[in-house]
Formats: C-alpha cells, sequence, structure tokens
C-alpha cells in the first residue's frame, strides 16, 4: 500500500480538522472535505496547496517558509498562522502542521 492511502485509511474523510497529503514535488494526493472547506472554498477541482492559498498573505510566509523547509528535511513542525482576511473581518488563526508519512 502507498502512504497515501495508509494515511488515507488513518484518517475519517469527515473529520472536522483539515488533512491532506502532499507528494515531493508539493502537489496534493489526497485532502479530506474539512481541508477542501478550508482552502478550497470555491469547490474547485484543483486542490489548493497551502503555499497557492496563503500567497495573498504576506503575514504567512516566513511561518510558510518554516514549515516547506522542515517538511524537506522530515521533520515535524507546527505553525499557528494569522490571517487578516478583511477589513472589519476579525483575524482568522489556522493551526498548520506538516509531518512526513510513510
Amino acid at each position: 500500500r502507498s502512504p497515501v492511502a495508509n494515511f488515507g485509511s488513518l484518517v475519517s474523510l469527515t473529520s472536522s480538522t483539515g488533512f491532506a497529503v502532499a507528494d515531493s514535488e508539493g502537489a496534493i494526493r489526497f485532502a479530506n472535505d474539512a481541508y477542501r472547506d478550508i482552502l478550497c472554498p470555491d469547490e474547485a477541482d484543483v486542490i489548493a496547496t497551502p503555499e497557492q492559498y496563503f500567497s495573498g498573505h504576506r503575514e504567512a510566509s516566513e511561518a510558510l517558509y518554516r514549515l516547506s523547509e522542515s517538511a524537506r528535511q522530515r521533520e515535524p513542525w507546527s505553525e499557528d498562522i494569522r490571517l487578516i482576511t478583511g477589513d472589519l473581518d476579525a483575524p482568522r488563526w489556522l493551526r498548520v502542521s506538516v509531518r512526513a508519512v510513510g
């Protein structure tokens, strides 16, 4: 079995926590509904990578860099990322974590 299949069997597709599995090139190979709701609100056929989703949020760039470096080194890491989503909206916080699968 592939690591993605093993991961999918461990994670409920109905979990309220968003999960995704990316390959070594960064392409998303698996994402549950919660991940899609958070990062793909328009129900696009293509699943957004964290880099694509956060590209318009300067405040997330350093956290994404640390997460990417940890993923490359196969080291687990978590970051709390604060997003400002609009002029009157309260900031939105997302916890993003990486870890090697397989």
